[in-house]
């Protein structure tokens, strides 16, 4: 084609393109608090719904803002449909209130809303919902207790923010793509739902609150979906599923799961799930849970363990954490318990002062204990890790910290300590144990040659009392810190000496002295936790 042909044909294409409507950003200013049939938004009389239907209308980027108040909605939910800014005022609260049994928002088919600087009330079931494809941010928006929930629809692809928000009741991720991010925001409860989902998950210095009693079976972090999950600087309480990863009916392996620097308090249910792929929890506390065999619940969570339950399928691995203070009631392991199949690695951590409740029939273990029943082995690994009995045993317990019923499980620790009674029942073997101590007995089958037995607890020599104090030593979570004379100090084996401690401290350089246990005595404690030291 000549170049003079083909230079008219691009001109022709701009002038086309030049000459067809512009999409342009536009204010909406609302007047009136109220809610009357629309009947469009003129400069001096526009209410809310009638300046978010105008903004359906135009084409482009709008905003609306809300002066101080509250704005009530009568009509129906509002139904935004373009991109959409939509904020409170700096000079004092503002509202937005639904009337009636609907939401206050409903986002249609290609709706980005953004909400900034307001409080949301919807006495219905929802206050916030999407039906279709599109975003939803939220910015400093209270949504307070009885003001509704926030749900996104089984749509093919949406993008959840909240960032610096609270939402008193769940918040229900039900898309099938996108993101669903919680960012220094309080919930309830996070829903992630749909088997095929793959939903970007992040959790970023949030709370988890639970659900109200009535939604009990619903409350904590639950994904049903093998979506990716990320999990920093949380505390999550008062759930019954504080983290369930489920996956529907699919096999396949799911993303990694990560949890880190979190906190679980006074959750009245287990970690648990099926989700197939590794589960990493690292600098961690878990303390305070308490299960309630009264509580009328499923035998699920009435004879359930307090801290985990290992399933077939996550390939659980816990680091830097500190478990302590829970009561569990399950026969096998009332702190964590493990079924055929599953699979769990426990290293540089303290589990202590963990017993089951009051009242219940001893069983294997208020410890950690496998039911190593028919199918595939339990797989537990112990590395650096210190398992210490309760000093506040309550009535039909036994103190005993570990135990395996039945045979084909496959056990090991290193350089592990055990404070308190074992127990191998129905054909259980004894752990393939290295380096490890055993205190006050000989009950956990510890082998001579490699382990050290019968070691009298005095001579463990902790640092400031009793072995039943725990203490701020440094780090994310409560430790037992080891004297210099205690026998734990330089007793570990150099060859399965791991990087750093239960504190995240420097241990022994090339494995040269490493304390068996939890805790190096004379580890180096760096002064920030991301390493910026070293």
């Amino acid at each position: 084609m000549p170049f003079a042909i083909r230079t008219a044909l691009c001109v022709a294409a701009l002038l086309a393109v030049a000459a067809l409507p512009q999409a342009e950003a536009a204010s909406f200013s609302v007047t009136r608090g109220d809610d009357p049939v629309p009947d469009g938004c003129a400069p001096s009389d526009c209410s809310l719904r009638e300046a978010v239907q105008a903004a359906n209308l135009t084409p482009g980027e709008h905003s609306i803002q809300l002066e101080g108040g509250t704005y009530g909605l009568f009509m129906g939910p509002l139904q935004p449909s373009t991109t959409l800014h939509l904020s409170g005022s700096g000079s004092g609260p503002t509202s937005i209130q639904a009337m009636g049994g609907f939401a206050a928002f409903e986002l249609q088919e290609g709706a980005e809303l953004e909400l900034s600087d307001l409080r949301i009330l919807s006495p219905s079931d929802k206050a916030i919902g999407a039906d279709g494809s599109g975003s939803l941010r939220l910015t400093r928006v209270r949504v307070p207790g009885d003001g509704g929930y926030i749900s996104v629809a089984e749509v093919d692809r949406f993008d959840l923010d909240l960032n610096d928000s609270s939402v008193s009741d769940f918040l229900i991720c039900g898309q099938r793509t996108g993101r669903c991010h919680v960012i220094d925001t309080s919930i309830a409860t996070l829903l992630v739902g749909g088997a095929a989902a793959e939903v970007d998950v992040r959790m970023q210095r949030c709370e988890v609150t639970g659900s109200p009693p009535a939604f009990l079976l619903l409350s904590g972090v639950i994904l049903s979906a093998p979506s990716p999950l990320y999990i920093s600087d949380c505390e999550i309480r008062n759930s019954l599923r504080p983290l369930a990863l489920y996956q529907g009916s699919s096999n396949d392996p799911a993303p990694p799961a990560l949890i880190e620097r979190t906190r679980f308090l006074d959750n009245m249910g287990p970690l648990r799930g099926s989700r197939q792929g590794e589960v990493l929890l690292s600098e961690i506390e878990i303390r305070n849970h308490r299960v309630d065999p009264d509580s009328g619940l499923s035998s699920d969570y009435s004879d359930a363990p307090s801290v985990l339950l290992a399933q077939p399928g996550p390939k659980w691995r816990i680091e830097y954490a500190g478990i302590y203070f829970n009561y569990g009631v399950a026969v096998d392991g009332a702190t964590i318990s493990m079924l055929p199949g599953s699979s769990l690695e426990i290293q540089d951590s303290l589990l202590a002062q963990n017993t089951r409740v009051e009242g219940l029939m001893p069983g294997t273990s208020d410890g950690i204990g496998i039911y190593a029943g028919p199918g595939d082995p339990a797989y537990l690994n112990l590395l650096h890790v210190s398992l210490l009995r309760s000093n506040q045993i309550q009535a039909g317990g036994v103190g005993r910290i570990f135990g395996v019923r039945g045979s084909g499980s496959q056990v090991s620790l290193q350089n592990t300590l055990l404070m308190g009674q074992c127990e191998f029942s129905s054909g259980a073997v004894p752990p393939n144990a290295l380096s490890s101590i055993e205190s006050s007995g000989t009950t956990c089958g510890l082998t001579a040659e490699t382990n050290s037995s019968d070691v009298a607890e005095s001579l463990l020599s902790f640092l400031p009392g009793p072995p039943s104090w725990l203490a701020d030593w440094g780090g994310f979570s409560l430790t037992r810190m080891p004297r210099p004379v205690s026998v734990l100090v330089g007793a570990a084996d150099p060859d399965y000496c791991t990087e750093r401690d239960q504190r995240r401290a420097l241990r022994a350089a090339d494995g040269q002295g490493c304390d068996i246990g939890a805790v190096q005595a004379d580890a180096y404690m760096l002064l920030f936790g991301d390493d910026f030291e070293e």
